[in-house]
């Protein structure tokens, strides 16, 4: 297996990840402290920043989709598409959404109905926060959310599989570095992005472990223990990764057509049997509240200084944790789009889940925010005791069918962290390896990252505990804030995908057939 690693890559992310934990295991406190301390440094001074460039990067894609760069195919223009509509869909939304729609749908909403964003100056527990709080949520987890993956997935595809370059985040910079890609700066910011993402994603891996076993202790009488914890890592690390062996079409295709099925059967009992005529009256409201508090949210300063920091600690974190996961993750997205125009790419995986995600925190939450202000349940304070990971269940407890929904929701939850576990380590395993531009890496090599993802989970559960899993979060948010200037650089590069000087120098340059010697040469090594 050694032979067909890109060692380069590899080995400095191995040893940056072993020096992490080793770190994070001998001095506790101290790697907990440093990791908060750079985040609070990040978000307090560099908000502004995280929401402009966030802003800029919707700019650019809706320039794509106008442009003629939008009609190009991925994979060139004999491509067909690898997957029918659903599936691709439905591997999209699972890939990386699947996480953070159920752990928050129910504490997010219900938070902000209780406490609004201070920003807004309006009062809690009245129709304004119910609507605001839903449209809140759902500018969180949609829009910009994908913007920023499928900005990094367009330019690191078309540069990859159109362009023939290596299938890793630096070939995002081609368009403005041009072959010095291929040198120490393009090496660099794949080992950032790498090591980023696997912290996110062990991180992620644990939220979803505590979010299925809290599920499983309030409903069951079970207790919440490392034991709990080590039975589910183990069983859905073997599961995922012999999954990611199989390949997407008869992995993560399979689980995730599964769970949106799940997430459509979740969604059609909410509103049957939740306050249906109130869940629709709140949809379209908060549709409303959203269009209109859109750009007010997205450019919220705090120049004064008296809405509490919330976009800095709020908007501005979802979004540079976003960015955490972007260029990988955006791989994924492109990946799997192969044989759809870029247009096509860009304006289904915007609209389709920014449309479910709204339906989502709606039905969640606005059930949510009805039973307990009207029903007087007490979902709120079993979350105040339990932690934020029961919140659905808490909803579901004080529902009909709860025999069958909170179980429907335990699988949802755990083939929700399986498909995204599945598909981030798969792009890993893609990136750290000699034939980066292969339909899959090796399956010794994908085996290795999934197992090592799930060691790493628990380690970080058993010895850490929940706040190191927060420190871990916090570090890999951290880590994000170097790609700001990697991400402003290629902003930057971009507009020469757009206006056709890339394709030029590709073709007909030397400069061009030098970087595809290079690329070919890097695979032969």
């Amino acid at each position: 297996m050694f032979n067909v690693l890109n060692k380069k890559l590899f080995v400095p992310v191995a040893i940056i990840l072993g020096a992490l934990f080793i770190f994070g295991i001998t001095c506790r406190d101290a790697f907990c402290n440093l990791a908060s301390l750079v985040l609070n440094w990040g978000l307090l001074n560099l908000s502004w920043c995280i929401l402009g460039l966030t802003a800029i990067m919707g700019v650019i894609l809706l320039c794509m989709v106008f442009s003629d760069f939008g009609k190009k195919i991925i994979g060139g223009a004999d491509a067909k598409p690898l997957y029918s509509t659903f599936t691709w869909i439905a591997m999209a939304i699972c890939s990386s959404i699947g996480i953070a729609m159920m752990f928050y749908a129910v504490v997010e909403p219900l938070g902000y109905f209780y406490a609004p964003p201070v920003y807004l100056g309006i009062q809690a527990e009245t129709n304004a926060a119910a609507l605001n709080a839903v449209a809140q949520s759902t500018f969180h987890w949609s829009l910009m959310y994908y913007a920023i993956q499928i900005f990094w997935g367009i330019v690191i595809v078309y540069m990859s599989i159109n362009k023939g370059l290596p299938f890793r985040p630096s070939a995002a910079l081609y368009p403005l570095v041009k072959n010095k890609i291929f040198g120490l700066s393009g090496t660099v910011i794949d080992i950032l992005c790498c090591v980023s993402l696997v912290c996110g994603t062990i991180t992620c891996f644990g939220l979803g472990t505590m979010q299925f076993s809290t599920g499983l202790a309030y409903v069951s009488g079970f207790e919440v223990s490392n034991m709990l914890y080590f039975f589910v890592v183990v069983a859905v690390t073997i599961c995922f990764s012999f999954s990611s062996a199989r390949g997407i079409s008869k992995g993560m295709a399979i689980l995730s057509n599964l769970n949106t099925y799940l997430y459509m059967i979740l969604l059609a009992f909410l509103i049957i049997f939740g306050p249906t005529v109130k869940l629709f009256e709140l949809l379209l409201g908060s549709l409303g509240t959203l269009c209109n508090n859109f750009f007010p949210a997205m450019f919220n300063g705090d120049f004064i200084g008296t809405t509490n920091n919330f976009a800095n600690f709020n908007t501005s974190y979802y979004f540079i944790w976003t960015l955490v996961f972007s260029p990988v993750a955006g791989m994924f997205y492109a990946k799997i789009a192969r044989g759809r125009s870029i247009r096509t790419f860009i304006i289904v995986n915007w609209l389709v889940p920014t449309a479910f995600i709204l339906v989502w925190f709606n039905m969640w939450g606005g059930c949510a925010i009805y039973q307990q202000f009207f029903n007087h349940a007490k979902i709120s304070e079993i979350i105040a005791e339990w932690g934020a990971p029961v919140a659905n269940f808490a909803l579901l407890d004080v529902m009909p069918l709860r025999i069958l929904t909170i179980p429907a929701t335990l699988i949802a939850v755990i083939i929700g962290f399986m498909t995204m576990a599945d598909a981030l380590t798969g792009i890993v395993a893609s990136m750290t390896v000699k034939k980066s531009r292969a339909e899959a890496a090796p399956i010794p090599v994908r085996l290795f990252w999934g197992f090592l993802t799930g060691g790493l989970t628990l380690i970080c559960l058993f010895v850490l505990d929940k706040v190191g899993t927060v420190a871990l979060q916090s570090l890999a948010v951290a880590a994000g804030i170097p790609l700001l200037v990697v991400t402003t650089l290629v902003c930057y590069g971009s507009i020469k995908l757009i206006t056709g000087e890339v394709d030029h120098i590709i073709d007909e340059t030397q400069e061009g057939r030098e970087a595809l010697e290079l690329t070919a040469k890097e695979t032969e090594e």
